[in-house]
């Protein structure tokens, strides 16, 4: 019978896929009875403590074998996607810069594609990276710590002072407070956006930034 989850602090929904012995996100995710909170949060990975998730049933796999043989059946572990865009301070995608991702024992290096693109699977439960990128022309290293699955949702004044500050504007402390110092940080994002300067996070500052952001 279908069940209910509970999301407890710094789950998504590929963590709770796990729990539940599902090798796939998405039958949950579009899960008929999941509509609302499809509605409510837009992005699977950033849950907030305290959804309701409802887990279907599993549908049960049959295959057919000739018998006296031996056969092979290969399940697909399940992973996370990491993704991240590398810019300027113009915000434009930083293409062909070199770079290493390190996640746990997992070390992936190359080059950013398209719009300064990163992307990669990563284990399931892996909730930290390191990001060394080789930008310059003489040269130097830049190290980024990274935290994965732990956004929230653009919604959550915590959500939008993440984005805002990962896209290098100072709006101090990502603690989920707006105060005077984030009011200054969605002013300074707004100048940069051409649009008023409200230093509140309305619809249009919000809509903006969802977009600056690549629709995280």
């Amino acid at each position: 019978m279908p069940e209910s989850h509970t999301v407890a602090k710094g789950e998504t929904l590929v963590t709770i896929a796990h729990t539940h012995g599902f090798r796939d996100w998405a039958p949950i995710w579009n899960d008929s009875a999941n509509r609302a909170l499809r509605d409510k949060r837009r992005n699977p990975m950033t849950l907030v403590e305290g959804d309701v998730v409802s887990i279907p049933d599993k549908k049960v796999l049959s295959a057919r074998c000739e018998t006296n043989k031996k056969h092979r059946f290969v399940v697909k572990a399940l992973v996370a996607q990491f993704k991240f865009n590398l810019n300027d301070d113009d915000g434009k995608g930083m293409v062909g810069v070199r770079y290493k991702l390190e996640v746990g024992d997992e070390v992936f290096e190359g080059q950013t594609g398209d719009e300064g693109l990163i992307e990669h699977e990563v284990p399931h439960d892996a909730t930290e990276a390191k990001l060394s990128v080789w930008a310059t022309s003489d040269g130097k290293e830049t190290t980024w710590k990274l935290g994965i699955g732990q956004l929230k949702p653009i919604t959550e004044v915590e959500g939008y002072e993440a984005r805002l500050s990962n896209l290098g504007y100072d709006i101090g402390t990502v603690d989920g407070t707006a105060d005077e110092k984030t009011a200054a940080g969605i002013k300074h994002f707004q100048f940069d956006q051409g649009i008023p300067t409200s230093g509140k996070m309305d619809e249009l500052t919000r809509a903006r930034l969802n977009e600056a952001y690549k629709g995280f």
